[in-house]
């Protein structure tokens, strides 16, 4: 499909899953009343309608993926400073990649295996439909990404540490977790919000290096990709710590571009009150 038709295709589906379907409307609405209580009601609308379209570009992008070549898919999604990682591989550090769910992402995860210069892998919940989730793996594995299903990253991870030198997790630290499992607790948009454990958990396990990789949108269809380093040794951080200075870049690279992040997603449905557990650690 020529990009100018796919994305007129894109307006039209907005709308529609907008003005007519109102597809997770009450949970957008939550979610930016929850980060942002200084806007407007109409700042605030803004932001839900232009995520619609965001929302549904992603979606058309992520088709556009199947049938990408290499060079397609780095001139639309190039990292543009590869030398934040460079120092750690040179000194044969492993390095944790802490991502949201902003921009398109999909496209980030597809391309990064090609411009960086150890193995990668991420960390995925495996789909109940088996074609779509074929289709996820077939889309963000294609260029050469390792998808690990969630539960088998403790096994994949000793084996990747005894074949490589160094090598590279992602994890999508920015959702919510498991409410029966371990979780931080942290502030996160001014609310105390239930974090995983998997991106501090293997960062000091292997005393990686952790850096914060973001996606810029340029323009429809054109991303770039962005690292700032977290740390350089997980293990002179106090416990915590990463996840929090992960989160805090996160919070800003949102309130920067507030459309680009995942409002559908129900990032706060888990309340301290109630899902907090024993095992739970918890920062103010």
């Amino acid at each position: 499909m020529p990009e100018r038709l796919r994305y007129l295709l894109s307006d039209g589906i907005a709308w529609i899953l907008n003005k007519v379907v109102k597809y997770r409307r009450k949970v957008i609405d939550g979610n930016l009343a929850i980060a942002f209580p200084e806007k407007s009601h109409e700042e605030r609308t803004k932001i839900r309608n232009d995520f619609y379209t965001h929302f549904t570009d992603i979606a058309l992008e992520q088709t556009w993926l199947l049938t990408a070549s290499k060079e397609q898919l780095l001139a639309k999604s190039t990292l543009v400073n590869p030398e934040v990682m460079d120092r750690f591989v040179k000194e044969g550090k492993n390095v944790m990649l802490a991502a949201g769910h902003h921009n398109n992402y999909e496209m980030g995860a597809a391309s990064i295996a090609m411009q960086i210069p150890i193995p990668v892998s991420v960390i995925y919940a495996p789909l109940a439909n088996p074609f779509f989730d074929e289709r996820i793996r077939e889309t963000r594995g294609k260029f050469g990404l390792m998808l690990w299903p969630r539960g088998e990253t403790s096994k994949r991870a000793k084996e990747w540490s005894e074949k490589y030198e160094a090598f590279s997790i992602g994890f999508g630290f920015d959702q919510s977790p498991h409410g029966a499992k371990r979780k931080y607790w942290m502030p996160f948009f001014g609310r105390t919000t239930a974090m995983a454990t998997g991106l501090e958990t293997y960062s000091r396990k292997y005393n990686a290096a952790v850096i914060f990789i973001y996606v810029t949108r340029e323009k429809r269809g054109q991303y770039k990709l962005v690292m700032q380093e977290v740390t350089a040794n997980a293990n002179n951080e106090p416990d915590g710590a990463i996840l929090a200075k992960a989160s805090a870049m996160l919070e800003e690279v949102i309130r920067r571009d507030p459309v680009g992040w995942l409002w559908s997603h129900r990032r706060w449905k888990l309340d301290i009150e109630k899902h907090r557990i024993e095992r739970d650690t918890v920062y103010e």
